[in-house]
């Protein structure tokens, strides 16, 4: 399977069901938000099974590469589509650092991947959430976890 640009799907309700699941919210009206004001001015690849997509990972790249939204429909967690989206994002970032910010969820998947974790900040779409800052830098080789160079 390919990771494949995904702005094609963009109204497909199996797309908006994976940015609920990697924003948290479930207003339809927040949804197409997030998609068309926010989405839409990042890079959005993913998987494709079937025809729909399966997998997402919106980032940005600037000093660093900055991973904003990353999700697996529920059917295909754990079979490594995650980590392949962030091997992905790591080789285009090239020798900038990959940082996302995340909360309890998803902070031990980033942890596995060989991240440095640390506190973030609040984020004001997540009131009393508590949240993580996750740093993988180029200089740590492997990153210490499963994505090899």
């Amino acid at each position: 399977m390919e990771i494949v640009e995904l702005e094609p799907w963009f109204d497909d309700p199996q797309f908006l069901h994976l940015v609920e699941l990697a924003c948290g919210f479930s207003d339809h009206n927040v949804l197409h938000r997030v998609v068309h004001d926010e989405l839409s001015k990042q890079i959005c690849v993913g998987f494709v099974g079937d025809g729909v997509p399966i997998a997402l990972a919106s980032y940005l790249l600037d000093a660093a590469a900055v991973i904003e939204y990353i999700a697996v429909t529920e059917e295909s967690q754990h079979s490594g589509l995650g980590s392949r989206l962030i091997a992905y994002v790591r080789a285009q970032a090239g020798a900038r650092d990959v940082i996302a910010e995340t909360d309890d969820d998803a902070v031990d998947f980033y942890r596995r991947l060989g991240f440095a974790i640390g506190p973030g900040p609040a984020h004001e779409r997540y009131p009393g959430v508590r949240r993580y800052r996750c740093v993988l830098t180029r200089s740590t080789g492997n990153g210490g976890g499963g994505i090899p160079d």
